[in-house]
């Protein structure tokens, strides 16, 4: 295609979700869904929804069908990403969380003929820290997106500026893992200014993707023989505010409410 007017009119809808306070006066305070299991709120679970939604229209290239209709141009709507992320502090060592949902739904959407079976589970971890007092180590494992590279690889979405996220960092995106996610067993923790994780990966089998095993070329593709794990790591230093440490992923952008300049 040409030409690409990604109206990404993100009805970016990726606000967190919130829930009313009483009405007083009139007024009609909101805060976050978080069901505080201390009176303090040290100890909670918590809910957040996003909802990402894409305008698109282009120019097509001569000879574009659609349905088998020929089509100069074509303007669709679709579901970037839709999420539900439920977690929690259920103790002063021990944190999980979950997220659910999809990506990429549009009218063209569909599996085997099926346009229901879409959504999944993007990940599912639990996490101890080791100490009560400080983010120094924390050892986990499930279905996470952690892993080595860069940041943009394990990217917190609803924090990203631009019209989306460079996938390109994400390198083996539904080819040995499940849109990012792997099983996984780590270790993450900052040590004042450093920020760090550490990984073994359980990759899925290539030929699990979906998609027909390409055939042997010139080019690089995923072996079909065998298994391995996988080592990884990222290692970052915070030269002014330390981000927060409460999920794996990273932020897109604070909004000026950190000063952040790193080196991964």
């Amino acid at each position: 295609m040409r030409f690409i007017v990604s109206l990404c009119l993100l009805m970016c809808l990726s606000s967190h979700a919130f829930s009313q306070e009483n009405v007083v006066a009139g007024y009609h305070p909101l805060r976050e869904i978080k069901l505080n299991l201390t009176d303090d709120g040290s100890r909670y679970v918590k809910v957040t929804f996003m909802n990402q939604v894409w305008l698109r229209w282009n120019e097509s290239n001569q000879g574009t069908l659609v349905n088998g209709q020929p089509a100069d141009n074509t303007f669709d709507i679709g579901l970037r990403r839709t999420r539900i992320q439920f977690y929690g502090q259920l103790s002063e060592r021990v944190f999980f969380y979950m997220q659910y949902g999809l990506n990429n739904f549009n009218y063209l959407s569909q599996q085997a003929g099926n346009r229901k079976l879409h959504a999944f589970f993007h990940d599912a971890l639990g996490e101890f820290k080791v100490s009560r007092t400080s983010d120094k180590l924390k050892i986990g494992a499930g279905l996470s997106i952690i892993s080595g590279l860069s940041r943009f690889t394990q990217p917190g979405v609803s924090s990203i500026m631009t019209a989306d996220v460079p996938v390109f960092l994400q390198t083996t995106v539904d080819q040995t893992d499940q849109f990012a996610r792997k099983l996984s067993v780590y270790a993450r923790g900052q040590l004042g200014k450093l920020d760090y994780r550490l990984v073994l990966s359980d990759p899925f089998p290539v030929q699990t993707n979906g998609q027909p095993a390409p055939a042997i070329s010139e080019n690089a593709s995923f072996s079909t023989y065998g298994h391995s794990h996988q080592f990884g790591g990222l290692f970052i230093w915070n030269f002014f505010d330390s981000e927060p440490h409460t999920t794996p992923y990273m932020a897109g952008t604070y909004l000026g409410d950190k000063k952040i300049l790193n080196i991964e």
